[in-house]
């Protein structure tokens, strides 16, 4: 926010931004977050002040920031409900629990055929309800964002992301020109064909390059704060450590960056993913220079900003990295053109639909139905989980610079 305006004014816009990024019809109490902002803001010029030097932000943006995650935290409350018992999410989760599907999983991996591997997942019993009882969690999707104006609950799911329509149709338009470049990056690159064909495995260009091995460099993190200057200057302030997943958080309380590595990967993703975060931390800090406040932005444009980031050092450093990256962008496609076939046609054959999807990406595959849907609980938790990253993939990789 450039110009200095009253406390109430702030909060106002502050909400006006957020607000979007939950349910555009929350009707919210302007009064009430107006009265925590003044608790909030009266002790931060002191916090600033104690932040060891050099400080990612000045006063006003770091105060505004803390508005924005306060705000945040209370809007997730707000909008966060326990799951009724007869809601199909709840249904679903207790007949097929994720542990079930893991376990599932674990099974069909250590088999070696696919016939062994179909036979299995045909064998257990509880699975032989997932169609229906994923059909009815996506009825039940599309039924609350349609009473709410959209389509179906694909478009709930880009409003919230900040994704215009126009750009989720160019995104149509143009993933089949996304898929042959992915293709094409990787068309030198040899892998097993048996697990390429293979319905219950997801080909990876890192793990299952049979011609090139990845060596990773053991210096990454000094060569990417060597390219960016600001990530030099501030590096003091970023600390990474193992998780259970790769993410980044920024902590104004002491004003660091703590990046989380997902430390069941390979090393391999590991270092991927500690550019990716990296990456997120160039993004935040160049908004922070600009007197810009990252919350401030819908999720979508957050993660694209990074990916750019991500790409150009992926290309200018580790293009070994890149071409591998590039392909297994082929496995986030597979599960968001199988959301969008099955929230758009809400009668669609799984099975059938799974096959050409995966024949698209990988013309090698022959069978006419393929059953690893069933196996993939990212449908369930966590849908359109791909969406905003293979949108993101379409704009920059399609683009000129």
């Amino acid at each position: 926010m450039s110009k200095k305006v009253s406390l109430e004014i702030q909060v106002s816009e502050i909400l006006d931004k957020l607000k979007p990024q939950f349910n555009r019809n929350i009707v919210i109490d302007n009064q009430e977050f107006f009265n925590v902002a003044k608790e909030v803001i009266k002790d931060q010029e002191k916090i600033h002040s104690s932040l060891a030097e050099p400080k990612t932000c000045d006063l006003e943006t770091y105060k505004e920031y803390v508005l924005y995650e306060r705000f945040t935290i209370l809007l997730v409350q707000k909008t966060t409900f326990p799951i009724s018992k007869s809601d199909p999410l709840f249904i679903l989760l207790n007949k097929i629990p994720p542990e079930r599907i893991d376990q599932i999983s674990s099974e069909i991996n250590k088999l070696m055929s696919f016939n062994k591997k179909n036979k299995f997942l045909n064998s257990q019993k509880d699975l032989k309800e997932f169609d229906k009882l994923y059909r009815d969690l996506i009825l039940n999707r599309n039924d609350n964002a349609q009473s709410n104006g959209y389509p179906n609950y694909a478009y709930a799911f880009l409003d919230k992301q900040g994704i215009k329509e126009s750009l989720f149709v160019e995104f149509e338009k143009k993933v089949s020109e996304l898929i042959i470049f992915c293709q094409k990056s990787v068309s030198d690159i040899q892998i097993d064909q048996n697990k390429i064909i293979d319905d219950f495995y997801t080909p990876c260009f890192l793990c299952d390059n049979n011609k090139q091995k990845i060596i990773l460099d053991q210096n990454v993190i000094e060569n990417i704060l060597n390219t960016f200057e600001i990530l030099k200057k501030y590096k003091d302030k970023i600390k990474i450590e193992p998780g259970s997943s790769s993410s980044m958080r920024y902590y104004p309380t002491d004003d660091t960056f703590i990046i989380s590595i997902n430390s069941k990967f390979s090393d391999t993703h590991k270092t991927l993913d500690l550019i990716h975060e990296l990456s997120h931390v160039i993004s935040v800090l160049q908004d922070f220079q600009s007197k810009m406040i990252p919350l401030s932005k819908p999720r979508y444009l957050r993660e694209k900003e990074a990916i750019k980031i991500f790409i150009s050092i992926l290309r200018e450093k580790y293009m070994p990295l890149y071409k591998c990256f590039i392909g297994n962008i082929l496995n986030d496609l597979q599960q968001t053109l199988f959301e969008i076939k099955s929230y758009s046609n809400t009668e669609a054959n799984y099975g059938l639909a799974y096959a050409n999807i995966k024949h698209s990406l990988y013309p090698e595959t022959e069978n006419k139905k393929n059953f690893g849907y069933k196996l993939n609980k990212n449908l369930i938790i966590k849908p359109f989980a791909n969406l905003i990253y293979s949108i993101a993939y379409m704009e920059i990789l399609l683009t000129s610079d």
